[in-house]
């Protein structure tokens, strides 16, 4: 984190911090600066320096237990639409519920709730 940063190295503090006490779970407490410090509170407002300590967690985190990143197999996706499906398809394009792309992937809640706000007409709520 220190090198990722450049930051001051303050050191390992001990002590009975609660956030770590009262977890059931293997728990760290990092902290990538102080809102009282005018110059780290600078810092922590800049989406680059979070990413910065996140990425310098992260790496920390894989290095401690061994860990390896996983290399990305893109797969490309299946655009045609199963025969049974066609119709809907061409259906809800023409209603404007949904673009009719990507036929093969999952939906989130959110995806399925605007689709269906869509399909009522967008009624008030």
């Amino acid at each position: 984190m220190v090198k990722a940063t450049k930051r001051n190295d303050r050191g390992i503090k001990t002590a009975n911090f609660a956030v770590l006490r009262e977890t059931s779970m293997p728990a760290i407490l990092v902290e990538c600066g102080f809102m009282t410090n005018k110059e780290e509170a600078a810092l922590l407002k800049s989406d680059a320096y979070r990413q910065t300590c996140a990425s310098a967690i992260v790496r920390g985190l894989a290095n401690m237990y061994g860990l390896k990143k996983k290399e990305v197999v893109k797969v490309a996706k299946d655009e045609n639409v199963s025969t049974w499906a066609v119709d809907a398809q061409k259906w809800v394009k023409e209603q404007g519920i949904s673009d009719g792309n990507d036929p093969k992937s999952s939906v989130t809640r959110e995806q399925l709730w605007t689709m269906l706000y869509r399909a009522a007409g967008s009624p008030k709520v």
